[in-house]
């Protein structure tokens, strides 16, 4: 879920929800909500203000309850994680509500680190029951496999 989301039943305090991300540890935020989301949950400067903390702020926009416009740009975006990760980076990847899209993410780069895209799932739904449950995404994420090996 995105940290700070003010939007339907949600309240969070995006202070409070930063001290945790910084308290945790996290060096670097991947945001997969459009600026119009940030906008519509208050808190436009959500990117500005992570960046004040000293945590790295990227950008990968996917239209809500969807799947990105571009596997290059997905396969791209898989690639900076995967460099994060490597370099030893704590990463937190988050959309709106933290099931479909940020699901997918997670999903795609379990398989780009070797994982099957049905264990991938079944791992990211025992940590969090509900994630990736449109069928577009699960879809997108096997069609991200094939593609991920052609170019790696």
């Amino acid at each position: 879920m995105c940290p700070g989301r003010n939007k339907k039943n949600w309240r969070r305090d995006l202070q409070v929800d930063f001290s945790h991300v910084v308290s945790v540890g996290i060096q670097t935020v991947m945001s997969l909500v459009r600026t119009d989301e940030f906008i519509s949950m208050g808190i436009p400067d959500f990117r500005d203000k992570l960046q004040s903390l000293g945590i790295e702020s990227l950008h990968f926009p996917i239209v809500d309850k969807w799947i990105p416009s571009s596997m290059d740009d997905l396969i791209r975006n898989t690639e900076i994680m995967l460099e994060r990760i490597q370099q030893g980076r704590s990463i937190l990847v988050h959309c709106n509500g933290g099931k479909g899209r940020t699901g997918l993410i997670v999903v795609c780069s379990l398989v780009a680190l070797g994982m099957d895209v049905n264990d991938a799932v079944q791992r990211i739904r025992e940590a969090r029951p509900g994630m990736i449950q449109n069928p577009a995404q699960l879809i997108y994420a096997k069609a991200f496999k094939k593609m991920w090996f052609q170019k790696h």
